[in-house]
């Protein structure tokens, strides 16, 4: 359903979740992590926190 709309949006918040921001992003693994196969027909962003990013804080 996510991959047949227009435009997709994640929003990601925290510093649990950062781990997963970069296994979604290293390659398309459905069953491992589902978001990395998640894309939009015309678009798909990623929000991120600095904490989900993997930004120390200081």
């Amino acid at each position: 359903m996510l991959n047949s709309a227009r435009h997709v949006a994640l929003l990601v918040a925290g510093a649990e979740k950062a781990g997963a921001v970069r296994d979604g992003h290293e390659g398309i693994s459905p069953w491992e992590v589902p978001a990395s196969a998640v894309r939009g027909l015309e678009s798909t962003t990623w929000f991120l926190d600095a904490a989900a990013a993997g930004e120390q804080p200081g």
